[in-house]
């Protein structure tokens, strides 16, 4: 399955090359074709590969439910030998599950805001990973710093920046000081500081994308 994709490259590696000779094209309509997207598949003519299909756009949070208990009965339970191979992730996301702490779970229960992070940033692009300084070890993930307290290690630095004058600061700083202490990867830390713009906590960035601290209510 194919939604719309960046560009050419990332086209050729989510279809197959008869299925792009044949038309499709996700690249060119990007994200901004809502729930289009190419399926490749056994059961499926490979003449319809490059028909376009439209999903559908469930708004409604009882439809959501009702069609995860419907599949649940088509779902497999995970095999021992895939939890192992997913290694630590997998480990912390059932303690995050059972607690509630799940970025989908507060999603589902407004705990956090929806972010749109395909906006070309650079710092976003830079790292994907979650991986853990020293390296990955399961009980390094295991003890790492709560999502709760690690949000609030955020806010207390921007307080702090705030305190100290509020003067505007780079994505860069507020990693090097910040990092360390989280145990978290860039990308969770951007998508951090754009939720507090979602939320007004922060204001947007100004023109030359410092972000600034100078809301009165922070």
């Amino acid at each position: 399955m194919c939604f719309g994709v960046r560009d050419i490259i990332d086209t050729r590696f989510a279809l197959m090359q008869q299925t792009i000779d044949a038309g499709a094209d996700p690249h060119t309509w990007q994200n901004r074709e809502r729930g289009k997207f190419y399926l490749e598949a056994d059961g499926i003519s490979l003449e319809r590969f490059a028909t376009p299909n439209k999903a559908l756009w469930v708004r409604d949070r009882e439809q959501v439910l009702s069609a995860v208990r419907l599949g649940a009965r088509y779902r497999k339970p995970l095999s021992d030998v895939t939890a192992r191979a997913l290694g630590p992730a997998w480990a912390q996301y059932q303690r995050d599950l059972a607690r509630g702490d799940t970025r989908w779970q507060q999603l589902a229960s407004g705990l956090v805001a929806p972010v749109d992070v395909d906006d070309n940033e650079n710092d976003v692009l830079e790292d994907r990973s979650e991986e853990m300084p020293g390296g990955w070890s399961q009980e390094a993930y295991s003890a790492r710093v709560s999502t709760a307290a690690a949000d609030q290690i955020v806010l207390d630095w921007i307080a702090d920046r705030r305190d100290k004058g509020g003067q505007p600061f780079k994505f860069a700083e507020i990693c090097e000081d910040v990092l360390p202490k989280i145990e978290r990867s860039k990308t969770w830390l951007n998508l951090r500081l754009k939720n507090l713009i979602h939320r007004k906590v922060l204001p947007p960035k100004d023109d030359r994308d410092l972000y600034r601290v100078n809301f009165p209510q922070f």
